[in-house]
Formats: C-alpha cells, sequence, structure tokens
C-alpha cells in the first residue's frame, strides 16, 4: 500500500514537472489535462493552479483561468505574484472594484513588485483622482517622518483608502474579532495609533475613538485621512507620549469603554506592571484592552508571561488569537476585562 502510495506521488510529481515544459513550448491544451491529472493528488498544490490558470488564459478561457488564481489565493493568501496576477485579469474583463483590491494586496504582501497596477487603476476609476491625490499628499508626509516603522514605506495599509501598508488593518481587526465586542455607544482609545488607519477602521463601529501617538506626521495623516472619510465627528488624533497623555488626561471627559495597545507594551515608559494601572485608570468598569505581541519568536517570546503580569488581580482574560503577517511574522493577541465593580 505504502509503495502504490508513493509510486503515485512520484508520477504526479513527474507529470507536474512535464506540464511545466508543456507550457513553456506552447503545447496548453495537453498541459492542461496533465495538470488537471496532478490535481487529483495534489489539490492544494499552488503551482498547479497557477499553471492551470495560465493554460486556461492563453486558451482564451479567462473564466477559468480567474476561478484557478482565486483557488490559489485561498491556498496561498500571502502570494504577492498571484494577488498581482489575479488584478489583471480582473481589470481584464472589467471587474474594477476586484482589480483594485487584489493589486492593492499585491502590493501590501510585497512592495518591490513596483506593480503600477493600481496607480493606473485608480486613475481609471471615478474616484481615482481624489484618491491618487490623498496617496501623494499622505506618502510626501510620511517620507519626513522622524520614526522608522517596519520595512517600508505605510506599516498600516488601509483597504478602505486602497493604500498599501506591511500590515492592512482589515486582516488584523477581522483576526482580532473585535467587532462582536463593539457598539456605537463606545468611547475608545489607541495608543501608539501610528497613522491612525486602525482607529479609522473602528471609528463607525463606535461614538468615538481616540488615537494618541508620539509621532506629528502619523498623527497628521490620521487627521487627514480622518477629513477625506467624513469621520472627523468621531474621531481625533493627538501627538504625544502615552505617559504624558495617561497623567493629563481629564476623566470628566469621559473614561474610555476599550483600549488597544497593539505592540506596544515595549516602548511605553513604564514597567509591565505600571503600564497596566495607567489603563485600568481610564479605563470604565468592565472595559475592555486588547494587548498584542511583537514577534513572538524573538524579542516578545515572553509576551504571554506579560499578559499575565498585565492582568493581576484586575484584568480577566476573555479571548485570544494568533496573526500570522508581515512575512509570517507570528503574533498573540490577548482580549482583556477590567473586573473592578
Amino acid at each position: 500500500m505504502k509503495t502504490t502510495t508513493s509510486l503515485k506521488l512520484f508520477k504526479a510529481i513527474l507529470r507536474r514537472s512535464f506540464a511545466t515544459w508543456l507550457l513553456k513550448t506552447g503545447n496548453f491544451e495537453r498541459a492542461r489535462e496533465v495538470l488537471l491529472k496532478s490535481l487529483k493528488v495534489f489539490p492544494n498544490d499552488i503551482r498547479i493552479h497557477k499553471g492551470l490558470s495560465s493554460a486556461s488564459f492563453r486558451l482564451n478561457d479567462t473564466n477559468e483561468a480567474i476561478r484557478r488564481l482565486e483557488v490559489a489565493a485561498r491556498v496561498s493568501p500571502n502570494d504577492a505574484d498571484v494577488r498581482n496576477t489575479l488584478a489583471r485579469l480582473y481589470h481584464a474583463t472589467g471587474q474594477q472594484r476586484q482589480a483594485e483590491l487584489q493589486a492593492f494586496k499585491s502590493l501590501c504582501l510585497d512592495p518591490d513588485l513596483n506593480s503600477p497596477l493600481l496607480p493606473s487603476l485608480l486613475n481609471a476609476s471615478n474616484h481615482g483622482n481624489k484618491l491618487v491625490a490623498l496617496h501623494d499628499k499622505l506618502r510626501g508626509i510620511s517620507v519626513i517622518s522622524t520614526q522608522n516603522y517596519g520595512r517600508y514605506g505605510f506599516y498600516q495599509g488601509f483597504e478602505r483608502l486602497l493604500l498599501p501598508g506591511q500590515r492592512p488593518i482589515e486582516d488584523r481587526l477581522n483576526s482580532y474579532g473585535l467587532s462582536t465586542h463593539l457598539n456605537r455607544d463606545m468611547n475608545a482609545l489607541d495608543i501608539g495609533c501610528n497613522c491612525g488607519f486602525l482607529a479609522l477602521g473602528i471609528a463607525p463601529q463606535v461614538r468615538h475613538i481616540t488615537g494618541v501617538d508620539i509621532d506629528p506626521q502619523m498623527v497628521n495623516i490620521a487627521t487627514i485621512s480622518a477629513r477625506y472619510l467624513g469621520l472627523v465627528d468621531c474621531t481625533k488624533f493627538i501627538t504625544g507620549k502615552f505617559e504624558s497623555f495617561e497623567k493629563e488626561y481629564n476623566s470628566q471627559n469621559g473614561l474610555f469603554d476599550l483600549i488597544i495597545a497593539t505592540a506596544v507594551h515595549m516602548h511605553v515608559k513604564y514597567q509591565i506592571e505600571e503600564f497596566s494601572m495607567a489603563v485600568s485608570k481610564l479605563l470604565t468598569s468592565n472595559g475592555l484592552v486588547l494587548l498584542e505581541s511583537q514577534d513572538m519568536r524573538t524579542t516578545d517570546w515572553d509576551f504571554l508571561d506579560k499578559v499575565k503580569r498585565f492582568s493581576g488581580e484586575i484584568f480577566k482574560e476573555i479571548d485570544r488569537g494568533t496573526t500570522m503577517d508581515e512575512n509570517d511574522i507570528p503574533r498573540v493577541h490577548v482580549l482583556l476585562r477590567l473586573s473592578r465593580q
């Protein structure tokens, strides 16, 4: 039985290699036949789906080419080349919005693609001129920032603005599962908000959200983006250190129902227990805190111990999850509830 299985796998691998040769020599119909046989053995092999897409496109079956790449994107969601090719196929078939989203995702995954597709798509769309002008303005501000955030460009990506960044906030919000805890009566705070995109993503679901960041250029980007999105009345962005904000904040302005502190615990000038006390003073009874680690493999390997120390006797964990973004950097996020009454 084991020998039979091994033989099937070996034949499938040979077929896949043979299909690659067929594609290179222009025998697309035969390549598709061979790849479909290989697919029965390797149903989640992204190379087979990409090959089937290429063969189908060459055979003028664009819908099948798109379908195969959509499968490839589900199997390997962090493949920038798949996203970029899918964007071009959507564009070729007049699916403008889908093309924009896939181009956005491809550049979030790999800025070195240097693809002109997204700007050209935006210029051709109804909202394009204003959005391209916004992109240029925000990028102009970001390059004079004195802070260094991540690998390149924008640390946060924002699908709603089609502005690529290394950590798209829509993916993060889905991973955090915050939507089940948010309501329109909530007052929220984002500590170390960066360019404010995470706060702006949450803003439509709460009464008000305040973002605090040490970098005035990031705060400027957040404020301009809020104005563009019509979210000025439910957002406020402040330049400053959290330590100063916490000491100067007047509780008569209202305590916070949710405080977001994603990957900032290593940057505040408090020990983790002091940080916990400072945060708790700003929360309403039963208020929520979202904590997130940095890289669990290296810089934040002891994050879960920090969460225990942060929680102490006053916070109770109600949810926990993981994210793998920024080229598969493992992070853990924890949602805590203040247990004082």
